[in-house]
C-alpha cells in the first residue's frame, strides 16, 4: 500500500514542531528547578519545604492540605482569613488545590513540592488548543510561532516560572480550548455536532471558572457563540438550543453570576476608580500589578523592537480580515490582550500569543506563494513555514533583546532563557520567623501585620492575619494603614476597633453607599473600649520599610476629597559604607554627627542610634530648628544603615515600636525579636485609651 506523503506530511509536520514547543517550554521550567531547588537547597528550602515564587501560592497549598485532611468545610467560614470577621470557604473546593492534593502522593505528601513540578507541565499545554486553531484555519505555522511566543515572553513566562504555583499557568488554555470548541461547533453542518461542540465550550467554561473564578467569560464566550452560529446562518431555533446546551454545561449557577463579576473586572481593569464611594481610598491602586503601565513599555519587552509588535500586529488584523469568521471565536481572549493600552500590563499575556501568530501568519503566506517551479509540493511548502519559524525564534535567541522577554530572566539576555532561575517571593530567613510564630504564639491567635505575607502566615503559622492577599481592597486595610502611621496609644484604638467589632458591618454598609469613611474614622478615633481578645499580636517585618510608601499613600488618604493626600514625606533608607563616626555617608547622604546636618545644609531634630538587636543606645537632640530625624543602624561600631524621615512618620506606631522598640507596657510587650527581620509584640488586653 503505497503512503501519500503529501496528505499526511503537513500535519506529522505541525505535530512535530508543536511538540518541540511544548516540550521547550516543559524543559525550560524544570531545568529552573534543578539550577534553583537542587542546586541552592540553602537559599530555596526551609526544612522539607521549598520556597515559591507567588506569595497566592500559599492560599491554594493551605486549601489543598485542608481538603487532603477532610479539613475543608464549604458551608464554614475560613477563620484563618480575614480575621476577627471570617471569609466564606470558595465553594467548591479550588480545582488547583484539589490537584496539588491528589499529585502530592508521588511527593511524600508535600504540596509545595507537587506544585513547584506541576507547573511547569502546565504552563505551556494552551500551546495545543492555540496551535490546533491556526492549524484548522490554514496557517500552522502562526499557531505554532503564537505558542512560542506566548510561552516564552516576559510577562507570562515571569508569570510561569517553577514555583509560581497559581492560576496564571491554565488561565490560556481554558481560554483558548473554548474558543477552538466554538469554532468547531459554528462550522458544522449537522445540529448534533453543533451541540455537541457547544456542550464541550461550556464543560470548558465549567473548569475555567472552577479553576480561576471569573465567571464573566461564560458570558463573553456565550455571545461570541450565538454571533458565530448567526454568521454562519444557523436557525434561530438551533442558535437558542446550542446556547442552552452551552449555558447548561457551563453551569447556570456561574451563568447567573457572569454579569456582577464581568462588572468587577470593568470596574477593576477599565474604570479603575481612584476611589471608591464615600471617600473610601481604593487599595488596589497600589497593588503593582493592577497600575497601569505605559504602553510603549510594554511592547518594548515583547519582541526584539516595538516595530516588529506594531507588523505582527498588522499582520493579525490581515489574517482576522480575511477570515473575520473563523476569528471571531478568538474575541474575548483578544479583547482582553487589548486591555494593555487601557490598563494593567498584566494583560499583554493575552495579546501575545496573538502577535506571534501574526508573524507566523506572514510565514506561512511566503511560503505558499513559493512558485511551483521552485517547490512543487505542498508539504515541503509546509515544512519551509516551520523551518522560517525555526529561524525567527533563532533570531530572538541571539539577537540583543528588551527587558520584557523571559531570555533576559538571566544575565540580560547573555544566557539562554533555559538558565533563568526565579527568586522565592519570601526568602528562606524570613519564612523561619513564621515557624516563629507558630512556635510561640498561642494557639487561636491573630496576627495584625500588613497584607502582603498575610496568606504564608496562615499557611505555615496557621494562625489567623487581618487580611491578606485575597482581602486587601477593603476598609479594613485602609484602617491598619492609618494605624501604622498613628501614634502607639492612638493605634490601640484601631487595633482595639477592628478586633472587637469587625468590619463587616461597615463594608455592607459601605457597598450600599450607607456609610462615608470621615463616618468610619470617627467612629473609630473615638472608640475607648478595651480590647477584649488577648491573643492579637503585631508583627512587623523588614520588608515594610519598603512598603511603607504604599502604607502611607492609603493611610494618608484625604478622605474628604477623595484624593492622595499630599505627599509629606516618607521614610529614606540609605545603605552605608563607611564606619561609625563623626561622619556617616550612607547612598549619597553625608551625615555630620557632631553638627547635626545633612550634606551640610540640612539641619537635623535628632538622631537615634539603634543597635543589631533594635535598641537604642544614644538618643542626640542636636538643639536646631528642624523636624528631619535620622535614625542610624550600627552593628560592631560600624552604621550600616540609616532612615531619614519628618517628625509625624517618626511618631508613627511602626518607627516607634519597630525601628526605635519604644512603646508603652501598659499596651504592648515585645515577644519575638530577630532585628530588623522582624519584630512582634503582644497587644494587652483590658486596657483602654484614654
Amino acid at each position: 500500500m503505497k503512503v501519500n506523503i503529501s496528505k499526511f506530511a503537513p500535519l506529522v509536520i505541525f505535530i512535530a514542531a508543536l511538540a518541540v514547543v511544548y516540550g521547550a517550554s516543559t524543559a525550560s521550567r524544570l531545568m529552573q528547578i534543578e539550577r534553583g531547588w537542587k542546586a541552592h537547597p540553602a537559599q530555596y528550602y526551609v526544612d522539607d519545604v521549598p520556597m515559591v515564587n507567588t506569595l497566592d501560592a500559599y492560599k491554594w497549598v493551605r486549601m489543598g492540605e485542608e481538603y487532603k485532611e477532610g479539613k475543608y468545610n464549604t458551608s464554614e467560614n475560613d477563620t484563618l482569613m480575614y480575621f476577627p470577621d471570617g471569609r466564606p470557604r470558595e465553594n467548591p473546593v479550588p480545582l488547583l488545590s484539589i490537584m496539588l492534593a491528589g499529585i502530592s502522593s508521588f511527593f511524600n505528601g508535600n504540596l509545595y513540592e507537587a506544585g513547584l513540578h506541576l507547573v511547569p507541565f502546565l504552563a505551556g499545554l494552551f500551546i495545543f488548543p492555540f496551535g490546533i486553531y491556526f492549524y484548522r484555519l490554514g496557517y500552522p505555522a502562526a499557531g505554532v510561532l503564537g505558542g512560542f511566543c506566548g510561552t516564552f515572553a516576559g510577562m507570562y513566562y515571569g508569570r510561569t516560572t517553577a514555583g509560581r504555583i497559581d492560576t496564571d499557568c491554565l488561565n490560556l488554555f481554558f481560554l483558548f480550548l473554548t474558543a477552538l470548541f466554538i469554532m468547531l461547533a459554528s462550522d458544522r453542518k449537522k445540529n448534533r455536532e453543533i451541540w455537541a461542540f457547544s456542550a464541550a465550550a461550556g464543560l470548558a467554561q465549567l473548569l475555567f471558572t472552577w479553576w480561576y473564578d471569573h465567571p464573566a467569560f461564560i458570558l463573553m464566550f456565550c455571545g461570541v457563540l450565538v454571533v458565530s452560529l448567526a454568521l454562519y446562518r444557523r436557525k434561530i431555533k438551533d442558535i437558542a438550543i446550542a446556547a442552552g446546551v452551552y449555558i447548561v454545561f457551563s453551569n447556570p449557577v456561574f451563568f447567573k453570576d457572569s454579569l456582577v463579576n464581568m462588572f468587577s473586572l470593568l470596574n477593576s481593569y477599565i474604570l479603575s476608580p481612584v476611589s471608591i464611594s464615600g471617600g473610601f481610598p481604593n487599595v488596589y491602586q497600589t497593588v503593582s500589578e493592577a497600575k497601569a503601565t505605559p504602553v510603549g513599555e510594554i511592547l518594548n519587552g515583547i519582541f526584539i523592537h516595538p516595530v516588529m509588535v506594531f507588523i505582527a500586529l498588522g499582520a493579525f488584523v490581515l489574517l482576522t480580515v480575511r477570515n473575520p469568521k473563523k476569528v471571531l471565536p478568538l474575541l474575548p481572549v483578544l479583547a482582553m490582550g487589548l486591555l494593555i493600552f487601557k490598563s494593567s500590563g498584566r494583560f499583554v499575556v493575552f495579546m501575545i500569543p496573538f502577535l506571534g501568530a501574526g508573524i507566523g501568519y506572514l510565514l506561512n503566506f511566503a511560503a505558499a506563494k513559493i512558485p511551483s517551479s521552485v517547490i512543487k509540493r505542498e508539504w515541503v511548502k509546509s515544512a519551509a513555514a516551520h523551518g522560517a519559524v525555526g529561524l525567527f525564534v533563532l533570531m530572538i535567541a541571539l539577537l540583543p533583546r528588551p527587558a520584557g522577554f523571559a531570555a533576559s530572566y538571566s544575565n540580560q539576555g547573555k544566557t539562554s532563557v533555559f538558565f533563568a532561575v526565579p527568586q522565592p517571593s519570601i526568602d528562606t530567613d524570613m519564612y523561619r520567623t513564621f515557624n516563629m510564630l507558630r512556635d510561640r504564639l498561642p494557639a487561636g491567635s491573630a496576627v495584625y501585620t500588613w497584607w502582603d505575607f498575610g496568606l504564608a502566615i496562615e499557611a505555615q503559622a496557621r494562625l489567623a492575619t487581618f487580611h491578606d492577599g485575597m482581602s486587601q481592597n477593603t476598609s479594613k486595610t485602609w484602617l491598619i494603614a492609618r494605624s501604622m502611621l498613628a501614634s502607639p496609644e492612638m493605634a490601640v484604638r484601631y487595633i482595639s476597633y477592628i478586633s472587637n467589632k469587625g468590619v463587616n458591618p461597615i463594608e455592607e454598609k459601605r457597598r450600599k453607599g450607607r456609610i462615608t469613611a470621615a463616618e468610619v474614622l470617627k467612629d473609630v478615633e473615638n472608640y475607648s473600649e478595651p480590647l477584649m481578645d488577648d491573643r492579637i499580636y503585631l508583627s512587623f517585618t523588614y520588608d515594610m520599610v519598603w512598603k511603607y510608601g504604599a502604607i502611607k499613600e492609603i493611610g494618608a488618604w484625604d478622605i474628604v476629597n477623595s484624593r492622595s493626600a499630599p505627599w509629606e514625606g516618607a521614610i529614606d533608607m540609605r545603605q552605608c559604607a563607611a564606619p561609625a563616626g563623626r561622619m556617616v555617608s550612607c547612598g549619597g547622604v553625608n551625615i555630620d554627627t557632631m553638627l547635626g546636618v545633612v550634606n551640610n545644609n540640612t539641619p537635623l531634630k535628632k538622631i537615634d542610634y539603634v543597635n543589631t538587636g533594635g535598641r537604642v543606645v544614644k538618643e542626640q537632640d542636636t538643639g536646631l530648628s528642624s523636624s528631619l530625624h535620622a535614625i542610624v543602624m550600627q552593628d560592631g561600631g560600624r552604621s550600616h544603615a540609616v532612615f531619614l524621615m519628618n517628625e509625624k512618620d517618626y511618631n508613627s506606631m511602626f518607627v516607634q515600636l519597630y525601628l526605635l522598640g519604644k512603646y508603652d507596657p501598659r499596651f504592648y510587650e515585645e515577644v519575638i525579636s530577630v532585628y530588623p527581620l522582624t519584630r512582634v509584640f503582644h497587644v494587652k488586653n483590658g486596657q483602654a485609651v484614654q
